[in-house]
């Protein structure tokens, strides 16, 4: 994952992207463009923190386009660097803090490449190969199923792990507790009964019991 050309991580993003509007698991959002414009800029903050030469860009997407169940409130990263974040889970959040947590820990997934990890485990080594070898015309044939492998696999717990300490930080170092992260992973698990669509929230390894603890202990341990 490490070694993977930058333009076979783009062809990735946008296969993934098509993917899922195809098969309507999201919609164009129905956010007003006052409070898009609120939650862009903070991805751009977050995105500038976390470097690292990605194409970051946020997508802010309807969860449940035409009626359907769609994604709910769910965010995910893809490996070039597009954080899709739903309406719903915008709507689950009680201030932009909650969200930016959010977004943090997606921007650790994308610098660590824990998406694209999990995408060439699920796989294997056909897909391995392409990526080496940068052929695109290859590469956007295997990208049709990185949402699926992502469903599938989700994320180890070391990943998972990874990135809420990446998340952490730029949480503590922000606003000085990581408890914005915390309160938003304990309230989707109760919206959702503990079940997750796509990654990222809950269809981790570790427990979200586990995680907020993990975010507790970082806190005190930075003061």
């Amino acid at each position: 994952a490490a070694v993977t050309p930058q333009g076979v991580l783009a062809t990735f993003d946008r296969e993934a992207l098509t993917v899922l509007e195809q098969q309507e698991l999201v919609g164009p959002s129905r956010l007003s463009a006052a409070r898009q414009a609120e939650l862009q800029a903070a991805f751009r903050d977050v995105s500038a923190w976390a470097g690292g030469g990605y194409g970051y860009r946020l997508l802010l997407r309807d969860g449940e386009p035409a009626g359907s169940s769609g994604l709910g409130a769910n965010a995910f990263a893809l490996p070039n660097g597009t954080v899709v974040m739903t309406d719903q889970l915008v709507e689950l959040g009680r201030s932009d803090r909650e969200l930016i947590g959010v977004l943090a820990h997606e921007a650790g997934h994308v610098t660590q490449r824990h998406g694209l990890a999990s995408v060439y485990q699920a796989l294997g080594l056909g897909l391995i190969v392409t990526a080496l070898t940068g052929d695109v015309v290859s590469a956007s044939t295997f990208a049709a199923a990185v949402p699926v492998a992502l469903v599938q696999g989700g994320y180890s717990r070391a990943a998972e792990t990874q990135s809420d300490r990446i998340a952490a930080r730029y949480l503590l170092e922000r606003y000085g507790t990581t408890r914005p992260l915390q309160t938003i992973l304990a309230r989707l698990e109760t919206a959702q009964g503990g079940a997750g669509g796509l990654p990222d929230l809950l269809n981790t390894h570790p427990g979200t019991d586990a995680r907020i603890e993990h975010l507790r202990r970082l806190e005190d341990a930075a003061r």
